[in-house]
């Protein structure tokens, strides 16, 4: 048989991101790095609020974009 693919899906805004102080909630950065040494992580967002570039500029401000 194959692989196991294990997937934990994150929402950008107001379970990851607080949009209201412009930042990560406290302690995502930690979790998100420890989730990471273990499994591949993939970010998804609709940008439905503001346009793809700018969703990205915020996200890449966050040091989670890697």
């Amino acid at each position: 048989m194959g692989e196991k693919i294990k997937v934990s899906i994150f929402d950008w805004g107001r379970t990851l991101y607080d949009p209201y102080a412009g930042a990560l909630f406290p302690g995502e950065l930690e979790l998100l790095k420890a989730l990471a040494s273990k499994y591949t992580l993939a970010l998804v967002s609709l940008a439905k609020s503001d346009s793809p570039e700018s969703r990205r500029a915020v996200i890449e401000a966050t040091g989670i974009a890697g």
